[in-house]
């Protein structure tokens, strides 16, 4: 079962640029340049901005502002409940 949750989180994760740590849970994201906060990284991770604070709960001693290339975050999947992070609704979509 451990194998199977690792191969879907690293399917899942790859076209975003993070990996999967050996829990196969929690993933780590590499601050790439560009990345000013963590709204930026939210929106790569999650297709949503607003997640920003599930990030900055799981990386209490980041300035979620601040961030720095080459910095790791520790980024929960998506469908993790400690993620719940809605997709973007349509008026996110068409900037309504």
């Amino acid at each position: 079962m451990k194998r199977l949750i690792m191969v879907l989180c690293l399917a899942a994760v790859a076209a975003a640029g993070i990996s999967c740590n050996g829990e196969g849970y929690n993933t780590t994201y590499t601050v790439e340049t560009g990345d000013q906060d963590m709204r930026d990284v939210a929106a790569k991770v999650y297709g949503n901005p607003d997640c920003w604070s599930i990030i900055a709960d799981e990386n209490p001693g980041v300035d979620p502002f601040m961030l720095q290339p080459g910095q790791e975050l520790t980024v929960p999947p998506r469908n993790s409940p400690e993620a719940n992070c809605p997709a973007p609704g349509w008026m996110d979509i068409y900037g309504y």
